[in-house]
């Protein structure tokens, strides 16, 4: 193994916001033509946003052993070991400072791997070449559906991929969020959404009906015609509408499997609230619980963030303010005595 001592790095980045899924493409019978096989399908596609909160901070540093301390430690350990091991560098001590919450839609698990990954690429020595961090983030299996996660680490900003066939799905888009559009995250402690097992049984229960064709090519020019559009010509009224809508019919394909277009009634009703009291946009991310909404500068994000606390019986820990974050996981080396 090899290391690079006298060297502590530190990783910092955000977390990710999902906005939805394109439901699995369907093939009528007129595809399958006598004596040719289908022509491979993208499974899905995605749209979403990098924000600045919560933040991940983790510092990466040579040691003796491997070890990892913070939150999700187990982890993030399990992530070093792994492309220590590919990159043939380590031991390293991993210790997070900061991650968003386990399970509740805002990517922690990829955001985790690819924080790590930038860390031990930037341990690299100056003459080795520098590996992808897509590929790194492969090894790590993240990307197995959306690749929001990994493109948003390493690019920042709002995104749109193209579906998956046999490697990550490809970054189609990418646009600078505008910098005064808040954001307003509800993360309301509770049941968290699926993942793991879970999330794959759901998946494996989602039919792949003709419907879903009618509803796919919706959620395609809601995103080429109104979403990107409107990000473009920073026109918040036009954007809000049109991903409240996008993120609406998502759910409607995923109620059977998560209850309810937005998981639970309380889900339902925050977005409602949020919509009525000026925000805009709003929806759910991924599974959820997590729930966004947008508004226009600092001053109405801060009388929202107050209004859905007091409405819904908020502990502060589970509403906060957020912006766009139109960079990737930035990894910095300082030198150690």
């Amino acid at each position: 193994m090899m290391q690079r001592s006298g060297q502590r790095i530190h990783v910092r980045g955000g977390s990710r916001l999902h906005f939805g899924m394109l439901p699995g493409q369907w093939r009528g019978p007129q595809a399958e033509r006598a004596g040719e096989p289908p022509p491979p399908r993208r499974s899905f596609g995605s749209i979403g946003l990098m924000v600045s909160r919560p933040q991940m901070h983790l510092t990466i540093e040579a040691a003796s052993h491997w070890s990892a301390a913070g939150p999700h430690s187990e982890r993030a350990l399990a992530y070093a070991r792994t492309l220590g091991a590919l990159l043939g560098l380590g031991p390293f001590a991993v210790n997070i400072d900061s991650t968003a919450r386990e399970h509740c839609g805002l990517g922690l698990g990829t955001q985790l791997a690819m924080g790590v990954a930038s860390g031990l690429a930037a341990a690299l020595p100056p003459a080795r070449p520098r590996p992808s961090l897509v590929e790194l983030g492969s090894e790590l299996q993240r990307g197995n559906r959306s690749a929001i996660g990994i493109h948003g680490a390493i690019h920042g900003g709002f995104l749109v991929d193209g579906g998956r066939l046999e490697k990550p799905a490809p970054l189609i888009a990418r646009l600078a969020w505008p910098e005064h559009w808040s954001i307003v995250l509800v993360i309301p402690v509770g049941r968290p959404g699926r993942y793991g097992r879970q999330e794959i049984e759901a998946f494996e229960q989602l039919a792949d009906l003709p419907e879903n064709e009618a509803r796919n090519g919706r959620l395609c020019r809601l995103v080429l015609r109104d979403i990107l559009p409107a990000v473009t010509e920073q026109d918040l009224p036009t954007f809000g509408g049109a991903l409240h809508e996008f993120n609406r019919l998502v759910g409607e394909y995923f109620t059977p499997v998560q209850g309810g277009i937005y998981g639970n009634r309380r889900r339902l009703d925050i977005v409602q609230f949020l919509e009525l009291n000026g925000g805009t946009g709003s929806g759910q991310s991924s599974w959820g619980p997590a729930i966004f909404t947008f508004v226009e500068g600092k001053e109405k994000a801060h009388r929202l963030f107050q209004q859905v606390r007091s409405e819904f019986s908020l502990e502060e820990s589970e509403v906060l303010i957020s912006s766009g974050l139109n960079r990737g996981v930035a990894a910095s080396v300082d030198a150690v005595d």
